[in-house]
């Protein structure tokens, strides 16, 4: 058809006319969207297992023959709990539901809190906000709120229709406010519609889909010497071989925000990333609680902009991952027409499709299994610049290419704590990664000295102790990170607030008890002797007598035995 303009009625209403829909689709959702509003939903299946795998995971909202967006395993385990599911309900509660007596309008300002409220939840049970799985899920609950579009074409689309709304592309207030104004639109040039006719519900949801094709064909038949928006020019540096990073001075400048972190160890890891055209691979090691997860987090976020995903994933290793279909994913022997998708394969694949994009991967805690197990194909690739196996079925099995090029964009940051519960690393990871350590923790460059809570003198007799243990355990490798120093704070913030009557030195003792000591053991040595009576010196100067006590009975062990632990 002829090129149409989507910002006036005229152009949106012919081009509406032209768009053919999927009618399987439409088909599939309307009968969906009747099964999710099953009455009975009001009296307690809401909170079912069953219903909320219907609505975050076996949901066809973001299915069509363009796109296919999973919930993820993720978001998966966070609804086989009943704290989730039940606290989701009370979010969904606070407004009024599709299912009220006496439903009201719904507000974008109710509706951006509900999505920011899950959203948080979500994080808070994923570790990372999977957007896509929250915006269909909310479309399912709110059918006519919401098209079904993910968040990057509504945004485009949005612009085409000349609908100004500045920001981020997945920040609730934005987002709810893009589909509330495109669904505006098209009541405009197309009518209402009876709200209680799911059949057109769902072919209302779907158009805008049929609206993005129209828009990509109309780019792809300009002339070449055509002059194209700012925004066309974005869309062709993602699409660029060429990888954009920025450069280290804005990238520190935002990690400067987030915390302490030394300077030198930064331009180490950016550096170390960015030295191989292809292999973009880094381990973080140390002690617990030294920030080492935050700084991969932040470092992400900085490299990629201010919205995660799709190009952010945080992967929680697991005990017992033996094979790549952890993070690769696999055909499901008892679906077999389905593959079971993965984040870390959502982001290989959005790599692949962005390959000017920086994409990044953390693997947390990477060394709970063996990573050249479960990254046995990546490193490979990673390696040889071959592609990556992903299955042996057809080729776009279930959505899944069975190969793709090893994405030169993929950046894999791992966070590795190196105690008797983890696995060490083979020389096949250590010669692909950058290896940086976390072991030198600075008590005075943490912020939360300066909060409020406790009062100057008791803050700095804490911190006196904390950097004197520090000084004392640090040689034998037995010291504490950064998490450990918040939590004492946290836990005497607590006491000054509830048992101030309770003696503060006793409390101190308490928690430094709780906090500190289950980390010392070791077997024999002058070392491992010295730190031990330095730190029961410090303990016992500050007059911490269970402290005291507990050390002098390691030392006794060290002693008798040849070996001492804090759990007998």
């Amino acid at each position: 058809m002829e090129t149409v303009d989507l910002s006036t009625d005229d152009g949106l209403r012919r081009a509406c006319e032209a768009v053919e829909q999927n009618a399987d689709w439409c088909k599939k959702l309307t009968k969906y969207l009747d099964e999710i509003a099953d009455p009975s939903l009001a009296t307690g299946r809401f909170v079912s297992e069953d219903f909320q795998q219907l609505l975050w995971i076996d949901n066809p909202i973001a299915e069509s023959q363009l796109a296919r967006i999973n919930g993820g395993r993720e978001v998966e385990d966070s609804i086989s709990r009943k704290e989730f599911r039940q606290r989701f309900l009370e979010l969904y509660d606070e407004i009024s539901g599709r299912w009220s007596t006496q439903p009201s309008e719904l507000s974008v300002e109710k509706l951006a809190d509900l999505a920011q409220k899950v959203r948080d939840l979500l994080e808070e049970n994923c570790g990372f906000k999977p957007h896509f799985a929250l915006y269909r899920a909310l479309a399912a609950l709110f059918p006519t709120e919401f098209t079904t579009i993910a968040t990057g074409q509504l945004r485009e689309l949005a612009k085409q229709m000349s609908i100004d709304i500045p920001g981020g592309q997945y920040a609730p207030e934005k987002v709810v406010q893009r589909h509330r104004q495109v669904l505006d639109r098209l009541k405009e040039v197309r009518g209402p519609i009876d709200s209680d006719d799911l059949s057109a519900v769902a072919q209302r949801m779907t158009l805008p889909w049929g609206l993005v094709d129209l828009v990509k064909n109309q780019k792809k038949m300009q002339p070449s010497d055509d002059t194209r928006p700012q925004e066309v020019n974005a869309e062709e540096e993602e699409n660029s071989t060429s990888i954009r990073v920025p450069k280290f001075s804005e990238i520190n400048e935002q990690l400067e925000k987030a915390g302490h972190f030394p300077l030198d160890l930064c331009r180490q890891l950016h550096l170390g990333l960015w030295a191989n055209d292809r292999r973009h691979f880094a381990i973080l090691t140390g002690i617990s609680g030294s920030g080492k997860t935050l700084l991969a987090r932040k470092y992400a976020e900085a490299l990629t902009g201010t919205e995660k995903p799709p190009r952010v994933c945080v992967v929680p290793v697991q005990p017992g991952w033996t094979d790549p279909s952890f993070l690769l994913g696999y055909p499901n022997p008892l679906k077999g027409d389905s593959y079971e998708q993965t984040s870390f394969l959502e982001l290989l694949l959005s790599a692949k499709d962005k390959p000017g994009l920086p994409h990044v991967a953390i693997l947390d805690e990477m060394n709970l299994s063996h990573p050249e197990q479960y990254l046995a194909p990546v490193l490979s690739a990673m390696e040889t610049g071959d592609a990556l196996e992903l299955h042996g079925r057809e080729d776009n099995f279930d959505g899944v290419p069975r190969s793709i090029p090893y994405p030169s964009n993929l950046v894999l940051l791992g966070t590795v704590n190196m105690d008797e519960t983890t696995m060490g690393l083979s020389d096949k990871v250590l010669d692909r990664a950058f290896t940086l350590e976390f072991w030198d923790i600075d008590v005075d460059a943490w912020p939360g000295w300066n909060s409020p809570g406790l009062s100057e003198d008791r803050a700095g007799q804490v911190k006196a102790v904390l950097k004197e243990l520090m000084t004392a355990l640090k040689p034998a490798r037995l010291h504490f990170g950064y998490r450990v120093i918040d939590e004492v704070l946290a836990f005497l913030k607590q006491h000054e607030q509830q048992t101030s009557d309770w003696d503060f030195t006793k409390a101190l003792d308490g928690v430094i008890y709780a906090k500190v000591l289950p980390k010392l053991r070791g077997d024999d040595s002058p070392r491992i002797q010295k730190s031990f009576d330095e730190c029961k010196n410090v303990l016992d100067k500050h007059k911490l007598k269970r402290c005291t006590k507990k050390v002098e009975e390691l030392i006794a062990d060290l002693e008798s035995t040849g070996s001492a632990r804090f759990w007998r």
